[in-house]
């Protein structure tokens, strides 16, 4: 995830969180560290992120999961998300609502522009969007490491896994 305003990566999945006492760490999926959480903090964590009505952009081009994981951003999370199935829609969805809190940008999107081209687009428009999230199901692509060279750290799909860190990223937002 990069601040689109100050473009510095922000660190996301693959470094640990910081531990404070209540917080513990354990490996997840392909050797990335997440934090552990009870039930309770993760809820209000989550209230805290409701309150706060987030208008998120999700950008993917598999309809099916798309649609899935809108409705999991908005049951979840309490979002205001908006859709768009390429990086081309998602471009023309910024020039018509600049007022973004949140892009998740999928990687891999053809035959269109993928996520990294999508992006150095937004970034010359320079939208008002705060926070950029890359995302893929596809790990080993070339476009995750010309995502990584960026400086992003992208979560890996379904975002279902990688829950708390979304928490970690919607709820340490200052927008």
């Amino acid at each position: 995830m990069l601040n689109l305003r100050q473009w510095t990566p922000i660190p996301t999945l693959t470094e640990p969180m910081p531990t404070d006492g209540r917080l513990a760490s354990s490996p997840s999926k392909k050797g990335r560290r997440r934090s552990v959480r009870s039930d309770e903090q993760v809820e209000l964590r989550k209230k805290s992120i409701r309150d706060k009505h987030y208008k998120i952009l999700f950008v993917d081009d598999d309809g099916k999961f798309r649609k899935a994981t809108v409705r999991w951003l908005k049951a979840e999370f309490g979002l205001e998300v908006w859709e768009a199935d390429s990086g081309d829609s998602a471009i023309q969805e910024v020039k018509r609502d600049n007022s973004y809190d949140f892009i998740l940008l999928d990687l891999m999107m053809p035959p269109g522009k993928d996520g990294v081209e999508t992006f150095l687009e937004l970034k010359e428009l320079n939208v008002a969007a705060k926070r950029v999230v890359m995302m893929s199901a596809h790990s080993s692509s070339e476009v995750w490491d010309r995502a990584v060279k960026l400086g992003f750290q992208p979560l890996s799909k379904p975002l279902t896994e990688v829950e708390e860190t979304l928490i970690e990223i919607f709820s340490g937002y200052k927008g």
